[in-house]
């Protein structure tokens, strides 16, 4: 099962690389997809456990650095975001959105994937 995850980052600490952290990425057999329009946010999907994760970072992220892995489940988001940004998100799985006062909303259905 692929499970869609957001990572966040601490772009602040020194010792972040981000560029080698999107090679990482990109490079990275155990995501099948991934998003970056936001510099301390990546979304990608996986069919990893938020643990193996957390392990197979540790090849790219510092000891001690901070950083987060969220599952996007049940949730909804809005925001301000190109409107090619939301047409991926809306791409990877029971996920809608509409327009609204020239903003784009979106909404990931908690019962689609039951």
């Amino acid at each position: 099962m692929m499970n869609i995850y957001l990572l966040a980052l601490n772009h602040a600490d020194p010792r972040f690389n981000p560029k080698a952290l999107h090679q990482y990425i990109q490079d990275a057999g155990f995501i099948d997809t991934w998003w970056h329009w936001l510099p301390s946010v990546y979304i990608f999907r996986s069919p990893l456990e938020q643990n193996d994760l957390t392990l197979r970072f540790r090849n790219v992220l510092p000891d001690g650095y901070q950083h987060v892995f969220l599952l996007l489940d049940r949730i909804t988001a809005t925001g301000w975001l190109p409107a090619t940004a939301w047409d991926w998100l809306n791409k990877q799985g029971d996920v809608k959105y509409f327009d609204a006062s020239n903003s784009r909303f979106l909404s990931f259905d908690p019962n689609a994937r039951r």
